[in-house]
């Protein structure tokens, strides 16, 4: 976005996605484990912002898959 905003404007978006997951999977199960080991949190609240609930719901289907394992009976 060169020549398109100011660094102020620049340093509020990084900012605001600085813990943002965007990608594929492996990019989002990285980013995930990076944020709870600097964090050393023992929960995750997750936000996506798609417009279809559909898109919504298939993004946590995919992050579940990443930490759920399935069990064996």
């Amino acid at each position: 976005m060169d020549g398109l905003w100011n660094a102020d404007a620049q340093g509020s978006v990084e900012a605001f996605l600085g813990a943002a997951g965007i990608g594929g999977p492996n990019t989002v199960d990285n980013k995930l484990r990076e944020s709870l080991t600097l964090t050393r949190a023992n929960d995750l609240i997750l936000q996506s912002d798609f417009y279809r609930v559909e898109d919504r719901l298939h993004s946590y289907e995919i992050v579940a898959g990443l930490f759920l394992k399935p069990t064996t009976r």
